[in-house]
């Protein structure tokens, strides 16, 4: 398996003990997104990788066995729900109830035309921000509006995915505010 790191520098300021839970976090998402983005050494190898895996396939009578490439069983490539499914696990993974931390990472997940712009974590203190920027998700994530918009069944996809998500956190966050 191809392995990839990011050294993420942190600056004299931050080691003195002014630096917020939200500046490393943003550090993370940044390091994440480089990482799923890929290199452009890494885009060529995976082309050649699926290149191989597809001369490997054109024999199978089932396109969902395993083949042995020499190293180790190739699986069959993810289709595309598969591949938005892993995003969107891993956009939530660990911050399925955090609501501020989903909406000010919620830009990994969504594609560009989808009306959402990116919210820094630092923008969304207050409760009322955090509501604000809630009802803004909802409003590029609803169905009805998808559909007005004309999005394509992968822009759908994720969207119910996230506007789920988004429901649940929110739901956490108001109870949590409520017994406060």
């Amino acid at each position: 398996d191809f392995m990839s790191s990011y050294v993420i520098e942190i600056n004299s300021d931050l080691r003195k003990g002014e630096c917020e839970a939200s500046d490393i976090d943003e550090a993370i998402a940044w390091a994440k997104e480089k990482f799923q983005s890929g290199s452009p050494n890494e885009e060529s190898r995976m082309k050649n990788d699926s290149n191989e895996q597809t001369v490997q396939r054109q024999g199978s009578s089932d396109a969902n066995e395993y083949h042995d490439n020499g190293i180790g069983k190739v699986e069959p490539p993810k289709t595309e729900t598969e591949k938005l499914d892993e995003n969107i696990r891993m956009w939530s993974y660990g911050k399925e109830t955090d609501i501020r931390l989903l909406l000010s990472t919620l830009h990994h997940i969504l594609w560009q035309e989808s009306g959402w712009y990116t919210v820094s974590l630092v923008n969304l203190k207050g409760n009322s921000q955090v509501k604000r920027a809630y009802q803004k998700a909802r409003l590029c994530l609803h169905p009805d509006k998808l559909q007005q918009k004309g999005a394509t069944f992968l822009h759908k996809y994720v969207a119910e995915q996230a506007f789920s998500i988004l429901q649940d956190a929110w739901a956490a966050f108001i109870s949590e505010d409520v017994s406060i």
